[in-house]
């Protein structure tokens, strides 16, 4: 009995080694005929039949169609699964302008691409040129002409362009931001409708804002004007200079 049972035990112990054997030889024809169907589209979509004969680019007005397209490396020579969908967008994603790519292969020969623009928020001045930044306060371009022309100018001498870009939406309450600049914690902007200095400690944004907005409010209703405000003072103070009448 204790000799069959235990012959018995050796072939149960044997199932699991069978079954995993064959689970991989599964897995090794699957990978096989994988493989050979990638050789074969490989090998279909370079037919002629197959190479692009249309090239379809969406993108914004400031993105150059033509720029897109050259990037690519596409042309009537290219096969339209030739090139992987991953390349294709870092290819295109040189292009200083672009955020997001969106790519669609129609069989035969059609391939179409949707361009997403980074967003612009404000200028800055990089060695004595005008560049664009967005929202990320990452520097994009150089100014194009009669593109976004008259957004704010930032100046900060660190090239941190994002600690000031991550509080102008908080700012514009106090007006239409012409120029803003960032030295080491103080805030100073200029609006294009009362072109007055504003000054704010960053560090106490939000109570500033609160002081210098209740401050113009103020001079509007006392019909007055002045050439700077200064909220960087200790205490809950601003400083008025140039008071005068309109």
């Amino acid at each position: 009995m204790n000799e069959l049972y235990i012959q018995k035990k050796r072939k149960k112990k044997k199932k699991p080694l069978k079954r995993l054997v064959g689970l991989l030889f599964v897995l090794a024809m699957f990978g096989l005929c994988f493989k050979g169907c990638q050789y074969s589209l490989h090998l279909v979509t370079r037919l002629n039949a197959f190479k692009i004969k249309e090239i379809k680019v969406d993108a914004p007005a400031n993105i150059s169609k033509e720029t897109i397209i050259k990037l690519s490396g596409l042309n009537e020579q290219v096969g339209l699964y030739e090139i992987p969908l991953s390349e294709l967008k870092n290819r295109i994603k040189k292009d200083p302008w672009v955020k997001r790519v969106r790519i669609w292969r129609t069989i035969p020969s059609k391939i179409e691409f949707t361009i997403i623009s980074k967003e612009v928020v404000a200028l800055a001045k990089v060695n004595g040129s005008i560049y664009y930044i967005d929202d990320t306060g990452a520097v994009i371009d150089k100014l194009i002409v009669g593109y976004k022309n008259d957004l704010p100018i930032i100046n900060v001498s660190s090239g941190k362009y994002m600690d000031v870009v991550s509080v102008m939406d908080k700012l514009k309450i106090l007006g239409e931001i012409s120029e803003i600049s960032l030295e080491e914690q103080i805030l100073t902007l200029y609006t294009s409708g009362s072109n007055i200095k504003m000054s704010l400690d960053i560090t106490k944004l939000d109570n500033g804002i609160v002081l210098i907005k209740k401050v113009l409010a103020d001079l509007v209703e006392k019909g007055e004007t002045a050439t700077a405000l200064d909220a960087t003072l200790p205490g809950n103070k601003v400083v008025v200079k140039g008071l005068r009448r309109n």
